[in-house]
């Protein structure tokens, strides 16, 4: 076999792992950090929830991340008025049971504030249930 031949059959799997590994890499880069996460919780979000199941203004935020998907988290952080006023189900129940609708905020709208949020409340979630 001439190295083009040898070059084209191993193509065929050198191509799909390159591009696997690639998003793979992507992948756990956009993860979100934690230690980012606390202080935009810190900032934006201690006022109204806290980090159990407890209330305040909105709802306790202990298991959140189990209970909604990250595509839904990603929805509600950026515009909680708009799944409310498209019928989100859960949105429209969380509404009617606070009495009260989250603000939008504009560091919401930012990706990587969404993602620092999110793994900040999974790394809560993760300590909440080690003290039950």
């Amino acid at each position: 076999m001439t190295g083009v031949k040898v070059m084209r059959r191993h193509m065929k799997w050198i191509v799909p792992a390159i591009v696997v590994t690639t998003f793979s890499f992507l992948n756990v880069a956009f993860a979100g950090n934690p230690a980012a996460g606390a202080k935009i919780f810190k900032k934006k979000c201690k006022t109204c929830h806290r980090l159990s199941d407890g209330t305040k203004v909105g709802p306790g935020l202990a298991g959140v991340t189990s209970r909604r998907t990250n595509e839904w988290l990603h929805k509600w952080l950026t515009n909680p008025k708009a799944m409310i006023k498209k019928g989100d189900p859960i949105a429209v129940k969380l509404k009617k049971k606070y009495k009260k609708q989250m603000r939008t905020y504009k560091l919401m709208q930012d990706e990587e504030n969404r993602e620092n949020i999110i793994a900040f409340l999974k790394q809560n979630d993760e300590n909440y249930e080690k003290q039950k």
